[in-house]
């Protein structure tokens, strides 16, 4: 029998399924495992796959079809580079008002205390009052880029078990010109709160660039970016064997099987649109993620007999050419 551990975070401190008998759960843990509406146990686990890191696995066979897991964001906010828009609601707002507390944008005094802008209102508005009006005017801009991230930061105080899961994602990518709005605004105000830390500002603005995916919105809102901690974990393949749903309401992401997946089988997701020609493919991964796919569908040279990315021989020759590497 090999080490008991936690499914999800590898803690040693783990007591096995009663229903399922298939995984070990620490107490924090436990909610990642069950199926909210049916109470069904999730099918997966964390573990080391060869070659592509820590990635979900099957625990189980599971049916094609199958609802594997539902995976909601640690934490949401606006994008770094982000229209007029509401810091709570989203909302595009082509007249702004300005929080009364700390002067982010909101849409109404409702959102003003709204559950997300609340996340930073308390600590950005001690932070105003210390610098005074003409500072704080300043680096508005700086401060908004910010938001997401400082959300993401926080879970460090706010929610320590949701920051264990964050905390371990890669932090491989960052683009420079928004960490420089970032930086900015450490520099001139964020510090001021001692459990900001420029390095882990920077470590976390890399966690949300790497791993953050696109939340969408109906018209008439903007753009925002959520951090899933248990997607994070689903490795790329150009054929991959679930399917993903978003649910716009909770912005909750439903994962199914695509096909059925033998146990000990890892779980795939397409990072990019999976019908382009190989070449685009593989390209656009790595400018994107900093890898070259390796999948069966990127080692086929006729791609699944549509010999996308052939080329036409001569009129006297029917067949394209294909490449052999």
């Amino acid at each position: 029998m090999g080490p008991v551990e936690c499914f999800l975070c590898g803690s040693c401190d783990a007591c096995q399924c009663d229903h399922c008998q298939h995984v070990y759960y620490c107490k924090d843990h436990l909610k990642y495992h069950k199926l909210e509406l049916s109470g069904n146990c999730s099918p997966y686990k964390v573990q080391e796959v060869e070659g592509s890191g820590r990635g979900l696995v099957a625990t189980r066979d599971i049916a094609q079809n199958e609802h594997i897991l539902t995976a909601y964001p640690a934490a949401i906010g606006p994008c770094s580079r982000s229209s007029q828009q509401c810091m709570n609601c989203f909302l595009l707002l082509p007249s702004p008002l300005s929080c009364p507390q700390c002067g982010l944008m909101v849409c109404s005094l409702e959102c003003s205390t709204g559950p997300l802008h609340l996340i930073e209102c308390g600590l950005l508005t001690s932070m105003r009052t210390r610098v005074g009006e003409e500072l704080w005017g300043e680096t508005l801009t700086s401060i908004m880029a910010s938001v997401t991230t400082i959300r993401l930061l926080s879970l460090q105080w706010r929610d320590p078990a949701a920051w264990a899961l964050v905390g371990s994602l890669m932090s491989d990518k960052a683009n420079e010109s928004v960490w420089k709005l970032i930086k900015d605004a450490f520099d001139k105000v964020l510090h001021l709160d001692t459990r900001i830390k420029e390095d882990e500002l920077r470590h976390v603005f890399g966690i949300q660039s790497t791993n953050g995916a696109n939340i969408h919105f109906k018209t008439g809102y903007g753009a925002g970016v959520g951090v899933f901690p248990i997607q994070a974990y689903l490795n790329h393949s150009c054929r991959s064997n679930t399917d993903t749903m978003e649910h716009p309401g909770d912005h909750s992401v439903h994962l199914y099987a695509r096909s059925p997946i033998p146990a000990g089988t890892q779980l795939t997701t397409s990072y990019i649109q999976a019908t382009q020609p190989t070449m685009l493919r593989r390209n656009q991964l790595f400018n994107t993620w900093n890898f070259w796919c390796c999948c069966q569908a990127c080692q086929d040279n006729t791609e699944d007999g549509t010999f996308r990315s052939g080329l036409a021989c001569s009129p006297r020759c029917p067949g394209p050419v294909l490449a052999q590497s």
